[in-house]
C-alpha cells in the first residue's frame, strides 16, 4: 500500500480517568486520520488534543455524562476538571459535505474549536457545542464565523441553523 491511508472511525470510546492524577490529562492527544461517524468518546478529565476530518452523528463528551440518551443538547451533569484544549475538524479536501455534523462536543471548558464546516439543516434537531464554563476561541470556515471568550449564549445567525453554541 502506497501513501496515507484514510480509515473510518465508529466505535465509543470510554476514558474513566481513573489512575490519572489530578491536573493531569486523561487524553492527551487523539488524531483520527479519517470520519468519525457514529462514535461517542466520553473522557473524565482532561483533553489536550483531538482532530478528525469529519464529526458526523457523533459526540465528543469531556466531564459531562448526558441524562437525555438521545444526545447531550437535552438535559446533563457537568463534572468537575473536564476541559479539552483544542478540538479540530479538518474537512475532506474537494467535498461539499459538511465536515461537523449532527453531533455534540460538551465540556466544562472548551479551549480552542476550529471546524472546517457545518450543515445548517439537520432535520429539525439541535447540535453543536455545549459548554459549562466557557469557550475560548471558536472558528467555522463555513459558513464564516469567529468568537473569542464566549461566556454565555451567542446569538447565531440563521446560516447557521440547528447549529448552536450554548453555555449553560
Amino acid at each position: 500500500m502506497c501513501g496515507k491511508e484514510t480509515i473510518a472511525f465508529g466505535a465509543d470510546v470510554t476514558l474513566t480517568g481513573e489512575g490519572v492524577l489530578a491536573g493531569k490529562l486523561t487524553l492527551k492527544t487523539a488524531n483520527i486520520a479519517g470520519a468519525v461517524t457514529g462514535g461517542t468518546f466520553a473522557v473524565a478529565g482532561r483533553v489536550n488534543s483531538f482532530t478528525a476530518r469529519t464529526f458526523v452523528d457523533s459526540a465528543f463528551l469531556a466531564g459531562f455524562v448526558p441524562t437525555n440518551l438521545t444526545g447531550p443538547f437535552g438535559v446533563g451533569i457537568f463534572t468537575p476538571g473536564g476541559k479539552v484544549n483544542a478540538f479540530r475538524v479538518v474537512g475532506v479536501k474537494g467535498s461539499a459535505d459538511p465536515a461537523f455534523s449532527n453531533s455534540s462536543v460538551a465540556a466544562g471548558l472548551l479551549g480552542t474549536v476550529s471546524l472546517k464546516s457545518i450543515g445548517a439543516d439537520n432535520g429539525g434537531r439541535k447540535y453543536g457545542l455545549l459548554v459549562e464554563d466557557g469557550l475560548t476561541r471558536l472558528k467555522v470556515t463555513s459558513p464564516a464565523l469567529a468568537l473569542k471568550g464566549v461566556i454565555a449564549d451567542p446569538v447565531l445567525s440563521d446560516l447557521f441553523g440547528e447549529f448552536e453554541l450554548r453555555v449553560s
